[in-house]
C-alpha cells in the first residue's frame, strides 16, 4: 500500500510538472525521450530532466506530439502498420531537423512511437 501511495502522489507530480513546463503529459514524456540517451530501450525520467527546460528540445517534444494528433484520432491506428508507419516518418523528419543523426532518429522515432501507443492507444 506505501508504494501504492507514492506512485499515486507522483502521478499529479507528472501532471504538475507538465503543466509548468507548458507541454502535454505526452508531451513531457517525449521530452524526457529527446534529452535522455536511450540505450537498450531503457529509459529513465529522473526529475532532474524536467528542471530546466531546454527551449529547442521543448519546441520539438511539441511539434513531434503535434505532427502525429491527426494519427492518433483514427480507429484502431494501433494496429494499422500503414498508420504507424507515417507517424515514424513524420517523426523522424522532426529529429532530423532537430538536428538527430539517422541512427539515432530511427531509435528514438520507435521510442516515441511506443511511448504514444502506450499513451494515446485505445
Amino acid at each position: 500500500l506505501e508504494l501504492f501511495e507514492a506512485l499515486a502522489q507522483e502521478i499529479p507530480g507528472r501532471a504538475d510538472a507538465a503543466r509548468e513546463a507548458g507541454l502535454s503529459e505526452t508531451g513531457l514524456a517525449v521530452y524526457g525521450l529527446l534529452t535522455s540517451h536511450v540505450e537498450d530501450d531503457v529509459v529513465a525520467e529522473p526529475q532532474a530532466l524536467y528542471d530546466g527546460i531546454d527551449g529547442p528540445r521543448k519546441a520539438l517534444a511539441e511539434n513531434i506530439v503535434e505532427a502525429v494528433a491527426e494519427e492518433i484520432r483514427i480507429v484502431d491506428w494501433v494496429h494499422k502498420e500503414d498508420v504507424q508507419r507515417e507517424m515514424r516518418r513524420r517523426i523522424k523528419r522532426h529529429l532530423t531537423a532537430g538536428h538527430y543523426h539517422a541512427e539515432e532518429g530511427d531509435r528514438i522515432a520507435l521510442g516515441i512511437l511506443e511511448l504514444i501507443k502506450a499513451r494515446e492507444g485505445r
